[in-house]
């Protein structure tokens, strides 16, 4: 049987602050590989390749939420876990990760029939095996993070991107076309879960059936349809797009959401890790929560904040460096989402809170609320094309914030304004004229690489500007860096200490 839950570390603090560094040093490497990979591919590839993959991915994907059935999160945030009920989740993600794979594989007939696209038949067939493979791995995954082994999730993840980057690469330049793109999905899924496994050294047993895992289910439900929830949001903008304008717009669209998720996929998710296991310990102490929980939203704010304002004052340059000349309608699409983006990440702050007190139900029904203004707010921009669907998407963004917040400080009785106030601050005199310093460069009549390397310094002088001038500024940074450094690898460990 795992420890009680007041079997915390003794330095807490220190364990949240080296997850977080751990995690923001093994995510820039996973953005470089990503990028890097990016800016080849774009070069090898047509936008038609792309746009093929988003669909097969918009529709099939939901079963990769059927696949997990939250029972990951539930794993991970529960106080107490024992070996028997591990292996039963094992088993049970599974089973249903075959399930899936078995659903999305007679689903390709119904796929082709929503785009009229013949091609996404094959496509949707070779993606079929992900959510087995994603379902072996996820209570490897689960365990890593319930014991704050935070380094080793990162390498893994680090490692398995690297792999299918290569891979990816490589078949592209062979000239594999669209099967490049699949090849590193299913590349990726494996070597993650290899990884997982070994880091963990934990081998499931077979069923136990005298042991039940029915409150896992139970909490694991109320994910679920919060998850179904955010999907259902993050693609119908995609399917829209694909049945209306067929794959090559969506292949415009999808690289520009894709240099929008990115950062918030290799922060956002990796905090995850390092949040949900962290808030667990501190659940009977409103104080010490709310702590933990501001400075993980500060970690988020300064990083999402200065990145998005960055992407959305250098659309153009970016979309040049990193795409080349053919790409350019991808431009105007990145600049609104990037609009999104600080808000899209800074959702997973209530969602912290929701899990880590154990109201998944009410995260369900708030997400059902936002979840459903935010998809017309896409089908009211549908008409302008894809930079109307991009507004839809920031403006179902805000919304889910703002309500996010104030519905998690109704339930949970804290107080969650200090929050609310801190992000309309720090996005008014930092985000914000960072965005508009970075975006003067443009004007100027110099290569795109040059202009994005005058806007990054323009938007950094700003930076170390208000950090000299404005208190608030200087105060957020303090703590930033003091979290990074306490979670830096290079202090003497104390005898008996954690």
């Amino acid at each position: 049987m795992e420890a009680s839950p007041d079997d915390r570390p003794a330095d807490l603090g220190s364990v949240a602050a080296r997850g977080t560094a751990v995690t923001v040093i093994t995510q820039v490497g996973r953005v470089a590989i990503q990028f890097g990979s990016v800016a080849v591919l774009a070069r090898l590839l047509v936008p038609a390749d792309f746009g093929l993959v988003a669909m097969v991915a918009a529709v099939v994907g939901v079963a990769e939420l059927l696949r997990d059935f939250g029972l990951s999160t539930a794993a991970v945030q529960s106080p107490t876990l024992s070996d028997d009920e591990r292996t039963n989740l094992f088993w049970a993600n599974a089973a249903a990760g075959l399930g899936c794979a078995v659903l999305a594989a007679c689903a390709a007939p119904l796929v082709v029939l929503l785009y009229d696209e013949p091609r996404v038949q094959d496509i949707t067939l070779a993606i079929a095996p992900l959510f087995l493979l994603n379902g072996l791995a996820t209570q490897f995954r689960a365990g890593l993070a319930r014991q704050l082994r935070f380094a080793s999730l990162g390498l893994s993840d680090l490692v398995a991107q690297a792999l299918s980057a290569g891979v990816t690469v490589g078949l592209a330049v062979a000239g594999a076309g669209v099967w490049a793109l699949v090849a590193g999905m299913l590349v990726n899924s494996a070597a993650a879960g290899v990884l997982f496994a070994v880091m963990g050294g934990w081998c499931p047993g077979w069923p136990r059936r005298r042991t039940s895992i029915r409150r896992y289910f139970g909490f694991g439900a109320g994910v679920l349809g919060t998850q179904a929830i955010g999907y259902l949001t993050r693609s119908v903008d995609n399917v829209a797009i694909g049945v209306v304008s067929g794959a090559a717009p969506l292949g415009l669209y999808g690289r520009a959401y894709q240099l929008m998720t990115t950062p918030l996929a290799n922060i956002n998710a990796p905090m995850n890790n390092v949040v949900l296991p962290v808030l667990r310990h501190t659940q009977s102490d409103d104080e010490l929560f709310l702590r933990y929980l501001a400075r993980a939203q500060l970690v988020l704010l300064y990083t999402t904040g200065f990145v998005f304002a960055i992407s959305c004052g250098l659309a153009d340059p970016i979309v040049l460096v990193v795409f080349g000349d053919g790409w350019t309608g991808v431009a105007p699409i990145l600049a609104v989402l990037a609009v999104a983006g600080p808000f899209r990440a800074l959702a997973a702050v209530p969602w912290w809170a929701y899990l880590a007190r154990g109201h998944s139900g009410a995260l369900f029904r708030q997400r059902t609320v936002t979840g459903v203004l935010s998809v017309l707010a896409i089908f009211a921009g549908l008409p302008w094309g894809a930079v109307g669907v991009a507004w839809g998407v920031a403006a179902g963004s805000v919304l889910a914030w703002a309500v996010g917040l104030w519905h998690v400080g109704r339930v949970t009785r804290l107080d969650t304004s200090p929050l609310v106030t801190r992000v309309l601050l720090t996005l008014t005199l930092v985000a914000l004229p960072c965005g508009l310093a970075a975006h003067t460069a443009t004007w100027v009549p110099a290569p795109p690489l040059v202009q994005l390397v005058v806007g990054v310094g323009a938007a950094a002088t700003y930076f170390l500007t208000a950090r000299l001038l404005l208190p608030l500024v200087r105060s957020d940074v303090r703590v930033v860096l003091s979290f990074a450094r306490r979670g830096l690898p290079v202090r003497r460990r104390r005898t008996g200490g954690a």
